[in-house]
């Protein structure tokens, strides 16, 4: 669902709507003010925007009070969301409020499927086929005693990881896009919420950006991580990456609406001019990364909407610099020059590049051993598997068989 939003942000920015007239009004006067929105609907778009703003700041969601946190954000969400909502005089004309929103929920099939998914995992959860033991130098896996016909898993701290864990991140997840679906009954909800996204991904990658000309090795400049190579508030790069390369997606999707607006003299151009800024700020944080498959798919985001934005060019009649296509066009054209300067220019990113078209063999070897413990896993475990965040544990048991994984040289 999230990936739909995102791209259909960026190949297809919303269309203008056009105004209404009615009896009352003056067709003059350009567009018809809608109603406002619920004030249930408002405060899930409030709850939603604060829930995914606060998980890239709270370390990338990777500790478990910040999933737990994210648990029970979603909780108050999709209490809104369900929660009746009741016709006021306040929203007479408001055609999409819905007497009970949870009817909804019970016609779906996915949330039947979703709810067997989140059950199977409690059933991972208290059936434990093994017992997590470790001391000050090593852990290792004792056997227990499962009903063998039921999904097992490892009965391990839920600080380092298991199955109820996992439970708490997948149901967050579902309660999430469940609120979301159900909850939003109008663009303009779903607009507040890009809005506030793009607002604060640009802060992000400004955070991170002051962070790293700092030289500061620590997160918030207050706390060590145990990954030296943390981009702003994420541990590991390549968590920062695909978030970043989205957010430019979506920042890029709403510039293209402000713009059109702003052709169409019904807002200045300052909103598109801001997000155009946004989207900057996080392709550069996305270089920052060297996360090598996250400044690809950036520069084929870009590369892409370019070529969108060149056939509707060419499409068009009349002298170009009065197209309005133009202008993106050369600004695109110029940001991408610009990241490849910044990448070229950059060592760390030349060596990480370099390594991959120096030694392609190691590359796919370093992917190929790991696929193939994998599958070995795999097929020992292919019912039931080792549980819902179990993976861990189970893996370290069948790489003692390719060695080459930790130890193959760069």
């Amino acid at each position: 669902m999230s990936l739909a939003i995102f791209y259909q942000a960026v190949t297809s920015p919303f269309p203008p709507r056009q105004p209404t007239p009615t009896p009352d009004s003056d067709p003059s006067e350009g567009e018809t003010k809608r109603p406002p929105l619920h004030p249930l609907e408002t405060s899930l778009v409030a709850v939603t925007a604060l829930h995914l703003c606060f998980l890239p700041w709270a370390l990338g969601a990777m500790t478990a009070w910040s999933q737990l946190t994210s648990l029970g954000l979603a909780l108050v969400g999709i209490v809104l969301a369900v929660f009746p909502r009741v016709p006021s005089v306040e929203f007479p004309g408001d055609s999409t409020t819905r007497h009970w929103p949870a009817a909804r929920l019970l016609r779906s099939p996915f949330i039947w499927a979703g709810l067997a998914f989140l059950g199977y995992i409690t059933i991972q959860g208290l059936n434990p086929a093994w017992l997590f033991l470790s001391n000050e130098d090593t852990w290792w896996l004792e056997p227990l005693d499962p009903v063998a016909w039921l999904p097992s898993s490892v009965d391990a701290p839920f600080e380092r990881s298991n199955s109820w864990r996992s439970l708490v991140i997948f149901g967050s997840l579902g309660l999430l896009v469940t609120s979301v679906w159900v909850g939003f009954t109008r663009r303009k909800s779903y607009h507040a919420l890009f809005t506030v996204l793009a607002t604060n991904a640009g802060l992000l990658a400004w955070f991170g950006l002051m962070q790293r000309l700092s030289g500061t090795q620590l997160i918030f400049w207050n706390y060590v991580s145990s990954n030296s190579k943390f981009i702003a508030s994420f541990i590991y790069p390549n968590h920062a990456g695909p978030y970043l390369y989205l957010m430019v997606a979506l920042a890029l999707g709403l510039a293209g609406w402000h713009a059109q607006r702003a052709r169409q003299q019904r807002e200045n151009p300052g909103a598109a001019a801001a997000l155009c800024f946004v989207a900057a700020c996080c392709s550069l944080l996305v270089i920052f990364s060297y996360s090598r498959m996250s400044i690809l798919l950036l520069l084929g985001l870009i590369l892409g909407r370019g070529g969108h934005l060149t056939i509707r060019l060419l499409l068009r009649a009349g002298p170009a610099r009065h197209r309005p296509e133009t202008y993106p066009l050369v600004l695109l054209v110029m940001a991408v020059l610009g990241l490849c300067v910044v990448t070229l220019q950059t060592d760390k990113i030349r060596e990480r590049f370099s390594e991959l078209f120096a030694n392609p063999t190691a590359a796919v070897l370093d992917r190929t051993l790991p696929r193939k413990a994998a599958s070995d896993m795999l097929s020992d475990h292919w019912l039931f598997g080792w549980g819902a965040g179990c993976f861990r544990y189970g893996f370290s048991k069948y790489t003692k068989n390719y060695p080459a994984i930790h130890y193959f040289p760069h």
